[in-house]
């Protein structure tokens, strides 16, 4: 197996794994904030983002390492320009964590709010077709011939 369909394997692996997480996230876990007890929710918001930070942290960071892999060992042409292409999404997915999403939590943490949760619902999606897209291109590499 050449490094190349190692690290396409990889880093399908990390991203098919980070879609099925936002997904349940943006279906389950987060439509399901507005029934927390009010008294309860900013220590549940609290212990929420600690555990599905311990769960996608590691995920994310192993994910945007093979991306980079990809990127230096990509051959030019075609595979190139798809491994920028994933990088890219994969760029527009931490800058939405990181300047969308953790702020909505943060300000979850300090009082429950609908519109907050509304904010973080919408917001969410960006990530959630991001990472779908990446798997869809993924699963074309790994299937290709």
């Amino acid at each position: 197996m050449k490094a190349w369909q190692v690290i396409v394997s990889f880093q399908s692996f990390f991203t098919f794994i980070l879609t099925g997480l936002v997904w349940c996230v943006q279906l389950v876990n987060y439509p399901l904030f507005p029934w927390v007890d009010r008294d309860k929710f900013c220590d549940f918001e609290k212990k929420y983002q600690k555990r599905i930070s311990i769960l996608l942290f590691p995920l994310m960071v192993l994910e945007c390492f093979f991306a980079i892999l990809m990127l230096t060992v990509a051959r030019s042409g075609f595979d190139r320009n798809l491994a920028c292409i994933l990088f890219a999404l994969l760029l527009f997915i931490w800058f939405s964590t990181f300047c969308l999403q953790i702020p909505e939590h943060v300000e979850l943490s300090n009082g429950f709010s609908f519109k907050n949760i509304k904010k973080l619902v919408l917001s969410n999606w960006i990530r959630t077709v991001a990472w779908t897209l990446r798997s869809l291109l993924l699963l074309w590499l790994l299937l290709r011939p």
